[in-house]
């Protein structure tokens, strides 16, 4: 089983999520936080507005975008294991 396929079957089928929930479940962070570390870059995964015109608007994280930063990070880490 894929991670894109086991994060679908955990979240219920939503393509994305809520970066608190996010922040929360996988980075064990406040929003805050989270939303401050992907904007210097510590965190390089895209968290977009549904809406363009508001700076307050929701911001979510793909669920794709997501499975693929976590997939990336287990290749670094297997691939730091080895040597």
């Amino acid at each position: 089983m894929t991670t894109m396929m086991m994060l679908l079957v955990s979240y219920n089928g939503r393509p994305d999520l809520d970066t608190k929930t996010v922040a929360a479940n996988h980075f064990n962070l406040s929003e805050g936080n989270f939303l401050r570390k992907i904007e210097s870059r510590e965190i390089d995964l895209p968290a977009v507005r549904l809406e363009d015109t508001s700076q307050k608007a929701r911001r979510v994280v793909m669920l794709s975008d997501l499975a693929e930063y976590l997939d990336k990070k287990a290749d670094e880490a297997r691939r730091a294991i080895r040597h």
